[in-house]
């Protein structure tokens, strides 16, 4: 059985009629009967609400709907410090909807990503890696479908530096943890096989490999590993190449001072949201006469914005959705069984 079919059918009965209201019908109607449920049937249901695996904004939306359903179910919120530290401002997922329109929608370029200077003045087509490097800050704050449409770009990429690049932006700039265990083994696994290939420990694709590896170190699986280790097996050049890039992440980390800052203020977004209108609308006659180059200027500038954005909400956000997901994993694992099953 598929997990969460429990819970998910549990929903259906308790919020039957949640479907048959109408389109101004109050939060409290919509979300009537939830309130009847014992503690420890309320209890899984808000957290599978909660959980914004598959959509943060509907589930933020949803607590602060539930809040407002009735004094039972604003109390669960509110005593809950996970539930709390998973709720999103909706100005947040608006805002990183608004970045999300500069990724290209018939999917990203297969060229090179360091083209020679002159292809740079010309016409030449943005890089994958310049795309997913505007967007990957706020992948986490973006529904899944758009998330795992970016690796299925990156799945159609055929040019092996393009390739590489891509997955070096999706590991410097985005969340690996927002993206589905499947992806993660796909990127994974391509940079394996991108690492040394081609046969030059220094070319393009084995330094942006290497550097894609470090960085989601902690994501690749006992079977991965032994495969990398047989990669440079004999090679003490690739793995050289290898080992300077994960010493060189493990000081950076070494280095970092926890994040405890306070999440970002609504002035704060407003600002941001600001700085983008100002940023999309830039290029004038620009734009018409050479919109690559003006797109080129731009993404830099919008992946400020997301990065802003992305470190304001903090790294807090992404560890209580991390231990929301195990709180529901262990309660699936634990739940009683019926006879049968």
């Amino acid at each position: 059985m598929r997990k969460g079919n429990w819970l998910e059918r549990l929903l259906k009965r308790t919020l039957r009629r949640q479907a048959v209201t109408t389109h101004n019908s109050s939060v409290s109607k919509r979300w009537a009967g939830i309130d009847e449920l014992p503690p420890e049937l309320m209890e899984p249901v808000l957290d599978r609400l909660a959980e914004g695996s598959d959509d943060p904004a509907a589930a933020s939306k949803n607590l602060a709907n539930l809040r407002l359903a009735s004094r039972a179910t604003r109390g669960f919120v509110d005593r809950d410090p996970l539930l709390r530290r998973v709720q999103l401002p909706s100005q947040v997922t608006e805002l990183a909807e608004d970045i999300a329109k500069v990724y290209p929608k018939s999917g990203l370029s297969d060229v090179h990503p360091a083209p020679n200077a002159a292809n740079v003045r010309s016409n030449y087509p943005i890089s994958a890696g310049q795309h997913i490097a505007a967007v990957g800050p706020v992948l986490r704050f973006l529904p899944k479908e758009f998330r795992a449409k970016v690796v299925d770009d990156i799945r159609e990429l055929r040019h092996p530096g393009a390739r590489a690049d891509a997955i070096l932006a999706i590991a410097k700039h985005g969340d690996f943890t927002a993206l589905s265990k499947s992806d993660r083994r796909f990127l994974v696994d391509d940079a394996i096989r991108l690492f040394g290939s081609g046969g030059n420990p220094l070319a393009f694709r084995s330094r942006a490999s290497a550097e894609a590896l470090a960085r989601v170190h902690a994501h690749i699986e006992p079977e991965q590993h032994f495969e990398l280790e047989q990669k440079w097996s004999g090679n003490r050049r690739l793995k050289a190449v290898f080992d300077t890039q994960l010493e060189q992440r493990r000081r950076v980390d070494a280095d970092r001072v926890p994040d405890d800052r306070t999440r970002i203020s609504s002035a704060e977004i407003k600002v941001l949201q600001a700085r983008l209108h100002e940023i999309s609308r830039s290029g004038g006659l620009d734009r018409i006469l050479d919109r690559r180059a003006v797109e080129r200027d731009r993404l830099p500038k919008i992946a400020a914005v997301a990065q802003a954005l992305s470190d304001g909400v903090g790294e807090d956000y992404s560890k209580a959705q991390a231990e929301l997901q195990a709180r529901n994993e262990v309660r699936y694992r634990d739940r009683p069984r019926g006879r049968g099953r």
